[in-house]
């Protein structure tokens, strides 16, 4: 009988039964492929935002060089002249009066549903690379539709050396409501 047991002790241990208990061993200490694919995932992502930034660096630097290139002649020629960031409707209309540039900046779909006859359209997407035209030895007054854009373009062209520059407040919306000379189309 007891022979019997030993037999039967025997053919429980098999050798499938130790080849699939080795392989449960090994796929614990081994990583699967998941496990893999989630470890390079990070360096795949650093791998992808290193060219992004890498643009955007460039992009910030070529700007910032060429704003650096932007002679103080402005400055000096305007003299200290000191000018409200933002003037009312009629006081636009008279420094419009009296000869001032008038720059819209708003959309050419804007400009031509209404803008003040002999003002300048650059719209403030553009006004980055177009400000070296504008009249550097005459007031410049900022429309846009409301005000708000003007501001923007308002503070750029102060960024770069223009004194003599300030915003309509209200822009054309007012400027319309207060019957002031206006055009449609180009």
């Amino acid at each position: 009988m007891v022979q019997k047991k030993q037999s039967q002790t025997k053919s429980k241990k098999s050798p499938k039964k130790d080849y699939a208990k080795s392989a449960k061993a090994k796929a614990i200490k081994t990583p699967s492929r998941k496990t893999k694919s989630k470890k390079l995932s990070p360096w795949l992502l650093l791998l992808l935002l290193i060219p992004v930034a890498l643009t955007f660096f460039l992009i910030n630097n070529y700007q910032n060089k060429k704003l650096s290139r932007v002679s103080n002649q402005v400055t000096i020629e305007q003299g200290t002249d000191v000018f409200p960031a933002e003037i009312s409707v009629s006081e636009a209309y008279t420094m419009y009066s009296n000869g001032a540039f008038m720059l819209d900046v708003r959309e050419p779909h804007e400009w031509r549903d209404g803008h003040i006859p002999g003002a300048t359209l650059i719209p403030l997407e553009e006004l980055v690379f177009a400000y070296q035209t504008l009249p550097d030895s005459e007031p410049i007054v900022v429309v846009c539709r409301s005000g708000n854009r003007s501001a923007q373009a308002r503070d750029f062209l102060k960024t770069v050396g223009f004194t003599q520059v300030t915003s309509m407040a209200g822009g054309m919306n007012d400027w319309k409501a207060a019957g002031f000379d206006w055009v449609m189309g180009d």
